[in-house]
């Protein structure tokens, strides 16, 4: 991917590195990285989601909202329901990257603190 990004025109270069961290201040929130586990299977509504994260529709709303304003959730009406999906199903596996990265810090966190 590096290769490719150095290869563009420098202000889409910039442009990508700024949807980047975009995409990374959407997944800056515990709550919002549920939500996109709960959309891997397919999509919910707000009900589902709310149910499954025990959580307030206010708040699920809120998240979902920043979800999609970031290019992460698609909505689709149906009747009075609206359901939300990925719009980019593989952003599950980048996440599941950055948990393996996080795992093995945390073990290597606690390999320190055991040796002290």
């Amino acid at each position: 991917m590096g290769d490719q990004v150095s290869g563009l025109d420098p202000a889409l270069r910039a442009e990508l590195h700024e949807l980047t961290a975009s995409l990374c201040k959407a997944l800056n929130d515990s709550k919002r990285l549920m939500l996109i586990y709960a959309l891997a299977d397919g999509s919910r509504s707000v009900g589902e989601l709310c149910a499954m994260l025990e959580t307030t529709q206010p708040n699920v709303s809120q998240h979902l909202a920043m979800l999609r304003e970031r290019g992460v959730v698609d909505a689709t009406r149906r009747g009075t329901s609206i359901f939300y999906s990925l719009r980019y199903p593989r952003l599950v596996e980048a996440i599941d990257v950055l948990r393996g990265v996080m795992a093995e810090e945390a073990g290597r966190r606690q390999g320190l603190v055991a040796k002290q």
